[in-house]
Parts: C-alpha cells; structure tokens; sequence
C-alpha cells in the first residue's frame, strides 16, 4: 500500500473520529454550549441557536460513518474521497460565510472555536486534494 493512501486513510479516520467526537458532543451538551459559544440573540435561519448546534452535530454522525467507511474500505473509488473532499471544502466555506455574515451570533470563544473546526477541515480538505492528485482516479479505484 503507498504511502499515499496510508496518508489518506489515516486523515480520514482523524476526520471520521472527530466528526463523532464534535457531533456527540454537540447533541449531549447544546444548552450549555451553546452559552458558551453564543449570544444570546444568537438565532441562525430562524432557528434558536442551540437547536443549531444540536442539528449540526445530528449531522456530523451520518458523515462520520460514511467518512469511516471510506478509510476502512480501501478507498473503493475516487469519486468516494472526492465528494468527502467537497463536503469538507463546503464546511469550510460556509464556517468562513457564516462567521462574515452573522459576526454577532458567537462569543469570542465561540468564533474562536467555529474559527479553529473549519481550520481542521481544511487541513483534512488539503490533505484529501493532495491524495487524490497524487494517486489518480485509477489508482484510488484500485487500492
């Protein structure tokens, strides 16, 4: 097995673990978190935030399974890793709108927070681009 698809299976199961981490978290302890990590008129697309925060962690699950799945079943085919990619580019880019575009919902801590998730997804993003240009839509379908 290259050293390719070692890198690649291992970012996403780092990915796969902290999406169930940061979902589990989200779904069991929204109240307080969401105290934490929003104001208090905190109300995203007419939801109230905690009901927010406890949906995107419902969400994360499902992702992380299919991300799990993905890194445990060697890497069936590109279009697999590819659309992990742009789910996790797609984090990114709406953790950076939503932050642009509702600066008032977060506490500091909360931004920072918000700031440094969409940092690590970015990295996972980064390093699954660098995989697949390295490994080919033939090679991934085959490993």
């Amino acid at each position: 097995m290259s050293s390719s698809v070692n890198v690649l299976k291992r970012v996403l199961i780092v990915n796969a673990a902290s999406s169930v981490l940061l979902g589990a978290l989200l779904i069991a302890d929204t109240a307080p978190l969401a105290e934490l990590l929003l104001t208090d008129r905190a109300q995203i697309a007419g939801l109230d935030g905690a009901d927010v925060l406890r949906l995107l962690g419902i969400g994360l699950l499902p992702f992380a399974a299919f991300v799990y799945w993905a890194a445990r079943s060697a890497l069936q085919s590109a279009s697999v890793i590819r659309a992990i990619f742009f789910m996790d580019v797609a984090w990114v880019i709406a953790s950076a709108g939503l932050l642009a575009a509702a600066p008032g919902v977060f506490t500091g801590i909360g931004a920072t927070a918000f700031a440094a998730v969409a940092l690590s997804v970015a990295y996972f993003a980064y390093v699954e681009g660098r995989s697949l240009k390295r490994l080919g839509p033939q090679a991934a379908a085959t490993a």
